[in-house]
């Protein structure tokens, strides 16, 4: 599996919806341009410190993705995000 911005957001918020479908992705992953979007939102959060935090205590457990495409069946470029 691999997050987008809104998927990485939405798992620093704890969404409740997120926490089964995370334990059954074998892998998740992370873009690169997806952790500088993160990084640069956080920047004017009021949580700036509570997201950092977590952030520094949580990347680890993902796997950093430097690209985010695959190549479909009918040779368009697909996007795998959630």
């Amino acid at each position: 599996m691999i997050l987008d911005t809104n998927g990485l957001s939405a798992v620093a918020d704890r969404e409740a919806a997120l926490e089964p479908i995370l334990r059954q992705a074998a892998e998740v992953a992370v873009p690169v341009i997806v952790l500088g979007e993160y990084r640069y939102g956080i920047q004017q959060s009021r949580d700036r410190q509570r997201f950092e935090q977590w952030l520094t205590e949580t990347i680890c457990n993902y796997r950093m993705s430097p690209k985010t495409q695959s190549r479909s069946t009918s040779t368009k470029t697909t996007w795998t995000l959630i």
